[in-house]
């Protein structure tokens, strides 16, 4: 019995001295290094040095692993590396490795697009060596599918990560991976117990760093996702992180407003702190983000809110809200040169959501407020008169405050703005209006798609107006034009419509601004001097059309008028076309004014039965 255990354990010996001298002769040869390599185009590797104690045990030192599937290619390299491999389950087209352990390692990952990408985009993707190309994602056929081998990566640890590039995202620092990974190439992914720990580090995203002195503790679990549909991991995954780092942008909460295209967060430096908890794809109540940040950009339709702020994002039984304050902040228009237009104390912006899964975001709703902003110069509101009206605000100070709701799921936004300007200056053709305007803007609704606002139930007042033109200069007027109708519709022939109910202390003004627009006679201004004027028009315009459709006005002294006009090629000083006809009554008395173009003439004859004719051939035209 003594010999034949003597016996076996010389053969064992022997073989473990001959598997050992083969093995490591080999694989450290050239012919060896040629031989792993026999398949380039798919796998690639490169070490100084490899030995194996016993089969199925492998160490490698300063290896670089390369590989290429028709999803991905990747690179890894290590200072130093070991793993068992189980040589009985390459029988069953799998390769499994456990307890590996690797030390000093960097991992490279781009996955394969579509079509060949820029090469623009292409230098923001990680380098993989032995795949310089960026090269498209090839379809496989069902055979070779079933073809591919079951990677299972078992009690993995990877310490001493110094680099970790997946696409645009790219880490550099200290980080530690521990857990079990299983890759069917082409097909799914699982990952079970895996843990990332980071004790100091940076993450880009393209060119621009995003976060440094990031620290980490992340626990994932996720079930098998399918490899061609990557967002389907957000729907699956499970775990919990606790993260803290000074952030470069607050851009990554764009992810939370992704479906209100229209509103974006971006730059913002300062410190983050983070408790996130998933439970398959769906956030589970206590997770929380906090961020206090200094140069926050808040980017709006039309304008761009700057200043410092606090961010928090929490996570309730049944929702999340997201609420960012910026304080004190300065607003500049997104374009004209980002032209300073506002400064305030307070922004605010809300975004609540009853869909806490991870992969859909749904039904946000968006608060935006805006309180008692200060302007120095109200011309940048020139930009948002419409061009028919053909008025212009040459000066002027003043408040503005607005209250703004978004839908995502609508698509479309309502909510109010205050305009309270003093020593407003503004220009109409040649009349000048100067004193203090108040407005409120009622915006009952927005349709962010095709742009159609409804500003119904808006007004605007005038108080304390000094006119100024040709013909004189009148001073102390008021006025209030309440707009129980207005629509913007940028897509219509008709771009913008009205009905407006006209208040005022007399007519001399709005006859001066009239004058100074329409060539009428002299004679149709004898109301001007008439007091408390009560008068409703429906306009209509684009940026070179100007309709008055049923202008009426009355007073309590008996006197009224009614009439209509269009105006086209309102840009041109040369060849503008004008047509309309008004009625003025006294008690008895009538009088008819016809325009035609740079024509006029009154109308003493009955004037009543000519104007009821001119009304009814428009009303065929139209």
């Amino acid at each position: 019995m003594k010999r034949i255990f003597i016996l076996l354990s010389v053969l064992l010996l022997g073989g473990e001295i001959l598997y050992v001298a083969t093995f490591n002769s080999l694989l450290s040869s050239a012919f060896g290094k040629k031989l792993l390599n026999c398949r380039p185009d798919v796998f690639q590797i490169k070490y100084d040095a490899i030995s194996s104690w016993w089969p199925g045990s492998v160490h490698v030192r300063r290896v670089s692993l390369s590989i290429q599937d028709p999803n991905v290619q990747l690179n890894v390299t290590a200072d130093e590396a070991q793993m068992h491999l189980g040589i009985f389950a390459a029988l069953r087209k799998t390769v499994h490795g456990t307890q590996g352990r690797a030390h000093g390692v960097q991992f490279f990952l781009r996955t394969r697009p579509d079509k060949t990408p820029s090469a623009a985009t292409t230098k923001l993707l990680p380098p993989v060596t032995g795949f310089p190309t960026v090269s498209p994602r090839k379809e496989l056929t069902k055979t070779e599918i079933a073809r591919q081998p079951l990677i299972i990566m078992e009690d993995l640890q990877a310490s001493d990560i110094r680099e970790i590039w997946v696409d645009e995202y790219h880490y550099v620092g200290n980080a530690s991976i521990i857990g079990t990974f299983s890759v069917k190439p082409n097909v799914n992914v699982e990952m079970n117990r895996a843990t990332v720990m980071t004790t100091t580090g940076a993450l880009s995203l393209g060119t621009r760093t995003i976060a440094d002195q990031i620290r980490a503790d992340i626990e994932l679990n996720a079930p098998w996702f399918d490899l061609k549909t990557p967002q389907e991991l957000l729907s699956t995954i499970s775990g919990n992180a606790t993260i803290s780092a000074h952030v470069r942008s607050l851009s990554f909460a764009n992810y939370y407003l992704r479906r209100t295209p229209e509103v974006r967060i971006e730059n913002g430096t300062g410190t983050l702190s983070a408790t996130v908890s998933v439970l398959k794809g769906v956030l589970q109540k206590n997770t929380s983000i906090t961020a206090d940040c200094k140069d926050i950009s808040v980017v709006l339709p039309y304008f761009t809110a700057m200043g410092s702020g606090h961010l928090r994002w929490n996570v309730h039984e049944h929702k999340s809200r997201l609420h960012l304050d910026v304080h004190p902040f300065s607003v500049h228009e997104n374009t004209n040169g980002n032209a300073l237009v506002l400064r305030g104390e307070k922004l605010t912006l809300d975004s609540e959501t009853a869909n806490l899964t991870l992969s859909e975001q749904t039904g946000v709703r968006l608060v935006f407020d805006l309180a008692d902003a200060k302007t120095d110069d109200l011309r940048f509101l020139n930009h948002y008169i419409p061009h028919g009206t053909r008025v212009e605000i040459k000066s002027g100070h003043g408040a503005i405050g607005s209250h703004f709701e978004i839908d995502s799921e609508k698509q479309s936004a309502h909510g109010d703005l205050d305009i309270s300007a003093k020593d407003a200056d503004i220009v109409n053709n040649t009349a000048t209006l100067q004193g203090q305007v108040q407005v409120h803007g009622n915006v009952g609704h927005i349709d962010l798609k095709s742009g159609a606002i409804d500003l119904s139930q808006s007004w605007v007042a005038l108080n304390d107006i000094s006119v100024t033109s040709q013909s004189g200069k009148d001073e102390h007027w008021w006025a209030k034009l309440t707009l129980p109708q207005c629509m913007i519709r940028p897509q219509k022939r008709m771009s913008w419509e009205m009905f407006g109910v006209l208040q005022l202390k007399n007519a001399k003004p709005i006859g001066t601004v009239i004058s100074a627009n329409v060539p009428v006679p002299g004679l149709s201004l004898l109301l001007v001097t008439i007091k408390d004027i009560h008068a409703s028009v429906h306009l209509s315009g684009s940026d070179d059309t100007l309709n008055v459709d049923d202008l009426s006005a009355s007073t309590k002294s008996g006197v009224s008028a009614q009439g209509f006009m269009s105006i086209k090629n309102l840009q041109s000083k040369t060849d503008q076309k004008q047509k309309g006809a008004f009625l003025l009554q006294w008690q008895k008395l009538a009088i008819g004014i016809d325009i035609d173009n740079q024509k006029k003439h009154v109308v003493l004859i009955k004037p009543t039965q000519w104007f009821e004719k001119q009304k009814a051939e428009k009303k065929e035209i139209n």
